[in-house]
């Protein structure tokens, strides 16, 4: 409880923050408070919600027609009569109650129905919550990504202008020709023009980061590394067999597709019930005043003229131009295309699954091999320095080498994330939200 309430303190010092003027000095997002912002203010969510809402009404109106229907009437007259006649005044009141005993079950059925709608309803507002998690948390990566791209673009554009005052003083000292000088400057403006374009993809995706959490366009923040290291040791402790095994039990989704189905089935019932009689309680009791009678208001209202009546009211269908065979008909084909629908929602969650988890293999591997390439690049880097400052070495095949050391760096916080993101994307396909939530400790 404790743990909810800072969580939740975090997340509105937060919003606080975010709500500053663009002047300041940006302010840190933490993973947490991404979530819970985008749980809480995500407008596809929101809209979700208002279908669960929506669902709960339509069930109470289901059940409350089983209750009787009562209406009671009221009305009052004046009589104007021609010259030397009587002017009179009259009312007339009535109340009347029905109550349906047997609709050939189409009641019963549209209950069960509406039951199953409301199941369904809450069944994709999970799924939507889950979809709103993934997306938030794969975000929030791709935005840890971007910042630990412009780190190695400015660590690039430093290590390049360092390289430039070397080879100055050696062009100074008649070591070098004045294209390496020129050659080293180019370089430079492409280092520059690499970190601005990774400056670019870094406020892009903050900008849908935000969006994801239902907040204002914005990107003058900074993104917080959740532990990435923790994140890969619970990432190796995955049960990825019972992530695959158990994805059709898991996923809302389906489970909504298995509901639609019985509803279908029961909509059957409900187009069936034209065939069945019907039959209705009825009760009346009405009353009336007139100035013309001898008695007062009271003696006629509640005495003389107060009449009542109950009876029952059978309707038994003889033939209505073929309506309800019809209705039956149309409503046997959606029951087989709400069968082909699940079978459609299984077989592309059978998919989904299979190339999340070969999505994760391949990111694993994927991890292995960067850090082998970021090794080797950089040790190539070191060596073909010493090697050009005794002239053993071009700059071309110095800038050559810092390039591929640039991109192993890349590749490297790329793969570390994009891993995690895989390991995600696996969980969130298994439909297990546990698994998802807690790869990121929470």
């Amino acid at each position: 409880m404790k743990k909810k309430i800072l969580m939740l303190l975090a997340f509105f010092l937060w919003m606080g923050q975010i709500g500053a003027t663009p002047g300041d000095e940006p302010v840190t997002l933490t993973l947490t408070q991404a979530v819970n912002a985008a749980l809480k203010g995500n407008l596809d969510l929101r809209l979700a919600q208002n279908q669960t809402q929506l669902s709960a009404i339509t069930l109470k109106q289901k059940k409350a027609v089983f209750l009787p229907e009562v209406s009671f009437s009221a009305s009052g007259s004046r009589l104007f009569a021609e010259q030397g006649g009587v002017s009179s005044e009259q009312v007339k009141l009535n109340l009347g109650a029905d109550l349906n005993l047997f609709n050939g079950f189409a009641d019963l059925s549209a209950l069960k129905v509406s039951r199953l709608e409301q199941e369904m309803a809450l069944k994709d507002l999970s799924r939507s919550q889950q979809t709103i998690l993934f997306n938030t948390l794969s975000a929030y990566m791709q935005a840890l990504i971007s910042q630990g791209l412009i780190g190695v673009e400015e660590g690039n554009l430093a290590a390049q202008e360092q390289q430039l005052q070397v080879i100055e003083d050696f062009y100074k000292a008649g070591k070098r020709p004045k294209a390496d000088l020129y050659q080293q400057q180019a370089e430079i403006a492409r280092s520059e023009l690499a970190l601005l374009e990774a400056r670019r993809t870094d406020h892009d995706r903050k900008l849908v980061l935000m969006q994801l959490l239902g907040q204002e366009a914005r990107a003058d923040y900074r993104v917080h590394d959740p532990r990435s290291e923790e994140i890969m040791s619970r990432i190796g402790q995955m049960n990825l067999d019972q992530l695959d095994k158990r994805a059709r039990d898991k996923r809302p989704d389906l489970k909504a597709r298995e509901l639609d189905t019985r509803a279908a089935t029961l909509d059957i019932k409900t187009a069936a019930a034209g065939y069945w009689p019907k039959l209705s309680l009825f009760a009346d009791l009405g009353s009336s005043y007139s100035s013309l009678r001898d008695t007062g208001l009271s003696e006629q209202l509640f005495d003389d003229q107060l009449s009542g009546s109950v009876g029952l009211s059978l309707s038994v269908p003889l033939f209505d131009k073929s309506r309800t065979a019809s209705a039956v008909a149309s409503a046997r084909i959606m029951e087989r295309s709400s069968l082909l629908q699940l079978e459609k929602a299984q077989k592309q969650t059978d998919l989904e699954v299979s190339q999340a988890l070969e999505a994760f293999h391949s990111a694993q591997q994927s991890i292995r091999v960067s850090s082998l390439q970021l090794t080797y690049s950089r040790q190539a880097v070191e060596s073909i320095e010493e090697r050009y400052k005794i002239q053993a070495a071009t700059l071309a095949e110095l800038i050559q080498a810092r390039a591929r050391w640039t991109e192993a760096q890349n590749s490297e916080v790329e793969t570390r994330y994009s891993l995690i993101i895989r390991a995600m994307a696996l969980a969130y396909q298994s439909g297990d939200e546990e698994t998802m939530l807690s790869l990121i400790g929470l």
